[in-house]
């Protein structure tokens, strides 16, 4: 868990205020500014989760609960550290007496979905850590057992052992094959944001079952994690939650350095946030990272791979409906979009910024075949027609606001018969208008001013 000394905190950023630290200007931009499902891979990917406009909660599931694959684990070899670097008695917070329970059985539903992690980071050193399986290949843990600028950025291996008794790996163990972290962790590391998802090397959900996954922070919650002062065995205890912020859940319940990860959960077995901090000596309660919307919706695109192919990236986004195809799936920044030497028309289109450090829409429009020029479109709404057999003849786009002044958007249209365009910008026609003639790809790029 990590430490926070709140009161040093507090005074330290009081001082800076008081000293003129913080000038802020009303302008139409904010610098630096957190953008919705910005998204880090150890991979070295950098992209933007596309929202799930019908995401619900997640319900929970059991499994096979097959023990077939259980090994024997001996981790004696290893040099762990604690998240304080030295695992004492007082750095631990027990709110009077110890209230966590020893699970004795860790193959019963919902513990064979708690993850012991092991976690080697760049730095040379090793750590524990908590984790909950949410998907067949995924498990959700928090974004510092996985991504930490002390220990040198992402850890270099993850292992997994889900159920863990302190001697045996019921379920066998699985090794990270992929992690996802919020950008904003690897920038600032706020406790808004801790949180994260690693995705293993085999399909072990399917035998612990999985946690779901809920906004809902009403009712009693269980957090059931791997304690760094109990040495390896499953933990477990039941309360209420004391506080919710707009990205925080704060409970009195017994947590110390290792249970990092561990997911706060509800009766029925949903996931409500992050298990993540404990304040120094119990001064205050402990706490997570809330699951709010925009956190769901990151989580379950990592973990079921929902909506990657199509995200959106940094810069202008844009996809054709075309004929026989339906819609091709998000792409950015002057890649194409539709079809070239197949004889398909494109029927239509939608266009969003995403990530840009100005305020202002994208707005299009087209020329549809037996219709001439539609109204108006922006931010992703659908311009032309669906299911009509009709083509796209011509389009325009253009921007407004701070990002017309600061950007120009260039496109261009792959015509019938004429291939590539030339380059056109900001409002100009691309395409072609009474000549019966169908736009068949477009590609689209900003370039700044």
């Amino acid at each position: 868990m990590k430490k926070l000394r709140m009161l040093a905190l507090l005074l330290a950023f009081a001082l800076f205020l008081l000293g003129g630290g913080i000038v802020a200007q009303a302008t139409g931009m904010t610098m630096d500014e957190k953008v919705v499902g910005e998204t880090v891979t150890n991979d070295g990917e950098d992209f933007i989760v596309d929202e799930i406009s019908d995401l619900e909660d997640v319900n929970a599931t059991t499994g096979t609960l097959d023990t077939s694959d259980e090994v024997e684990v001996d981790l004696s070899g290893l040099t762990i550290e604690n998240e304080e670097a030295v695992l004492t008695p007082g750095l631990k917070t027990i709110f009077g007496g110890d209230g966590r329970k020893l699970v004795t059985n860790t193959t019963q539903y919902p513990y064979s979905t708690s993850a012991y992690l092991v976690m080697e980071f760049p730095n040379g050193k090793t750590y524990i850590g908590s984790g909950q399986v949410i998907g067949k290949d995924s498990v959700l843990t928090a974004a510092h057992c996985l991504y930490g600028k002390k220990d040198g950025g992402w850890a270099k291996k993850v292992t997994v052992y889900p159920g863990y008794n302190g001697t045996k790996a019921p379920f066998g163990t699985a090794k990270a094959r992929k992690m996802y972290v919020p950008k904003e962790w690897t920038k600032k590391e706020p406790s808004t944001e801790d949180y994260g998802v690693i995705k293993l090397d085999k399909n072990i959900g399917t035998k612990t079952g999985t946690l779901g996954l809920t906004t809902n922070t009403s009712g009693a919650i269980t957090i059931s994690g791997y304690h760094g002062d109990k040495k390896g065995k499953l933990y477990t205890q039941t309360g209420n939650i004391s506080q919710v912020t707009a990205n925080n859940v704060f409970y009195r319940l017994d947590t110390t350095g290792g249970s990092s990860g561990s997911g706060v959960y509800n009766s029925k077995k949903q996931i409500l946030a992050v298990n993540a901090y404990e304040y120094l000596n119990g001064t205050g309660d402990n706490f997570g990272t809330r699951i709010t919307k925009e956190k769901l919706n990151n989580i379950y695109t990592w973990a079921f791979d929902n909506n990657l192919s199509v995200s959106k990236q940094k810069g202008i986004n844009y996809e054709l409906h075309v004929q026989s195809k339906g819609w091709m799936g998000n792409v950015a920044n002057s890649m194409t979009s539709g079809t070239v030497g197949l004889g398909l028309r494109a029927e239509a289109m939608k266009i969003s910024l995403s990530g840009m450090p100005y305020s202002g829409d994208v707005q299009y429009r087209s020329h549809v075949q037996g219709s001439g020029w539609q109204g108006w479109f922006k931010n992703g709404e659908i311009s032309g027609t669906r299911g009509q057999s009709k083509r796209l003849e011509a389009f325009q786009v253009k921007l407004t606001g701070n990002m017309a002044k600061n950007y120009s958007v260039q496109y261009r249209a792959h015509v019938q018969n004429k291939g590539w365009q030339s380059w056109v910008k900001d409002g100009a026609t691309a395409g072609t208008t009474g000549e019966s003639l169908r736009i068949e790809a477009v590609q689209m790029r900003l370039v700044a001013k």
